[in-house]
């Protein structure tokens, strides 16, 4: 847990940093790192039961060969995904 975290980009970027990070919880001033994911773990991601607006960012690290990802195997599950719930 991050607080004092206002930006959700610098909570990104704090996961990203971190090996042992798999998805993120995110309310202004509230970062919660998370050491699994919605797709490792599906029963998890569930509404937040308190009334603030919660995003869940998940990482997904692609595979790289020669430094170069090719645009034929990059789809949409290969990028930041974002979940609100009220």
């Amino acid at each position: 847990m991050i607080p004092g975290t206002l930006q959700l980009t610098d909570c990104i970027a704090f996961c990203r940093r971190n090996s042992t990070c798999h998805a993120i919880n995110f309310e202004t001033g509230l970062c919660v790192i998370l050491t699994s994911s919605a797709t490792q773990v599906p029963e998890a991601l569930t509404p937040s039961q308190f009334p603030v607006f919660t995003i869940y960012a998940q990482k997904v690290c692609l595979t790289e060969n020669s430094r170069r990802i090719a645009s034929s195997e990059i789809t949409a599950s290969d990028v930041w995904r974002f979940y609100a719930y009220r």
